[in-house]
């Protein structure tokens, strides 16, 4: 049986300048095409998405193995470019429902953050991990690659989480003054106490054919947000809300 990671997501793009953010655009989970579920590759197959009585719909991972991973469902925000431009001090958060009791021990969510770089192509990807353990639900932000769970269980800046509940994760992207990109990672409980935050760093290229890998991401590089995506996952993901807002 499947663990259930019910989730609820919030997509947040800065603060407008009189103290409350602007929506630039809000999921309507009633309709089609919120989730992109074909990834155009036979062999990288994308899971399935059902709607739910209560405008909730829940993310499945494909039944396919694909080099021992379950590859799970992808949002485009809702343009067919899937790309909103970056915009130094960008908030981008998400509240997902977490049940230690369900999500057990050996399961896992990760999702993921990609960006465009100039020249429209993929740039990198920024992974946030719930990991099930004996002791709880252990979250934590890793730029590593999606699948790369045995480091991740041994970052010990990680925080477990062992009630269940609503939590917030918020990436935060700054440009520095020389020019690069730092991401900062932050959980939050309902009751909006802060439980984990991440250092921030700048960060380096995980693949893309069109830049050598391992150089900083200058400000130059980085064009957008081009996708939030259940990327691996072995759990049921259940959705309430997507918004970016500025």
């Amino acid at each position: 049986m499947l663990g259930i990671l019910a989730l609820s997501m919030a997509i947040v793009f800065g603060l407008a300048a009189c103290g409350g953010p602007v929506s630039l655009w809000k999921a309507d989970l009633s309709q089609d095409g919120v989730f992109n579920v074909d990834s155009g590759k036979a062999e990288q197959p994308y899971g399935t998405i059902t709607k739910n009585d209560d405008n909730t719909v829940t993310l499945k991972s494909s039944t396919a193995d694909v080099d021992g991973e379950l590859w799970a469902a992808n949002t485009y925000f809702g343009e067919e470019d899937k790309n909103f431009d970056y915009t130094s001090g960008m908030d981008i958060s998400y509240t997902v429902k977490i049940d230690p009791a369900t999500m057990t021990e050996g399961t896992h969510a990760v999702w993921s953050l990609a960006l465009n770089g100039k020249n429209g192509a993929y740039l990198t990807e920024l992974p946030t991990y719930f990991l099930g353990t004996e002791e709880g639900v252990k979250f934590v932000y890793q730029f590593t690659g999606v699948d790369d769970r045995d480091t991740v269980m041994a970052n010990e800046s990680a925080y477990t989480i062992t009630e269940a509940g609503n939590y917030t994760v918020t990436y935060t992207l700054t440009t520095a003054e020389n020019g690069e990109l730092n991401v900062a990672v932050t959980l939050k409980d309902a009751a909006n106490k802060t439980l984990y935050t991440s250092e921030a760093s700048t960060f380096t290229v995980i693949k893309n054919d069109d830049y050598t890998a391992g150089t900083v991401v200058k400000e130059d590089m980085t064009n957008g947000i081009r996708y939030l995506w259940l990327s691996r996952a072995d759990v049921d993901v259940v959705v309430s809300g997507i918004e970016i807002t500025e």
